[in-house]
């Protein structure tokens, strides 16, 4: 109805309209809400007006950056393109930014190659980084070459221990087995064997006992308890 309509806009002000989503007014695109006014969003040069509620209300064309109030054009160096965003630069494959605004040429050595990313250099295999160069690793006998990038380059084979830059064959006693760990001599002995000055000793079950999970000690069976070497009621 006519009448209806006319009282719905009132008390909406200029440059304004209903909401769309909720009961009262919003202001149009182009303008800010300020007390109860909409005022004019002022969009400086080489910038658009945004949809977003926040901010400024305008965002700088592409290949502009913010300074201030202002959209100013963003210089990009030699040797750079403008990303994709449009909001930087970034150096050209083969070139890196050295923090002060300048592309520098990445210098890849003999026995080098340019990264993934293009802007650092990494050694071929079997050469390992030294300094600015590569340097060729050389592996002890009973070694082979790695592909890592950390340690020496090199890893003892199976049934060998590193001692300082030489493999060493692992002597394992009776009753183990070869693990490859370093940190417990390169072996272990079997299950129902205890390691005992290089050698593995069969370990003696008192009665009410039994080989515990892992197999290198004993437990007393409930519901003993352990009271030295034997199994006790408490």
């Amino acid at each position: 109805m006519p009448g209806q309509g006319a009282l719905a806009q009132s008390g909406i002000p200029d440059n304004a309209q209903a909401s769309s989503y909720a009961e009262g007014w919003e202001c149009k695109r182009g303008f800010r809400k300020k007390d109860e006014n909409c005022l004019a969003i002022t969009v400086p040069e080489n910038a658009y007006l945004s949809r977003q509620s926040y901010g400024q209300g305008w965002k700088c064309n592409r290949g502009f950056q913010e300074t201030g109030l202002l959209c100013k054009a963003i210089v990009i160096p030699e040797n750079a393109y403008l990303e994709a965003f449009g909001r930087g630069w970034r150096c050209d494959r083969g070139f890196r930014n050295n923090n002060s605004g300048v592309c520098e040429a990445v210098h890849v050595p003999k026995n080098a190659f340019l990264t993934r990313q293009g802007n650092a250099w990494e050694c071929e295999f079997p050469f390992r980084k030294a300094g600015d160069g590569c340097q060729m690793i050389s592996a002890p006998p009973n070694a082979f070459l790695t592909y890592s990038s950390y340690g020496k380059g090199w890893e003892c084979r199976r049934g060998f221990i590193q001692t300082g830059n030489s493999c060493h064959a692992i002597k394992v006693p009776d009753y183990a087995y070869l693990t490859g760990d370093y940190f417990d001599g390169g072996w272990k002995c079997k299950r129902g064997y205890q390691a005992k000055e290089g050698l593995c000793l069969p370990i003696i079950l008192p009665p009410n006992a039994h080989l515990g999970y892992f197999g290198t000690d004993w437990e007393c069976d409930r519901p003993f308890e352990k009271n030295g070497e034997t199994c006790v009621m408490p």
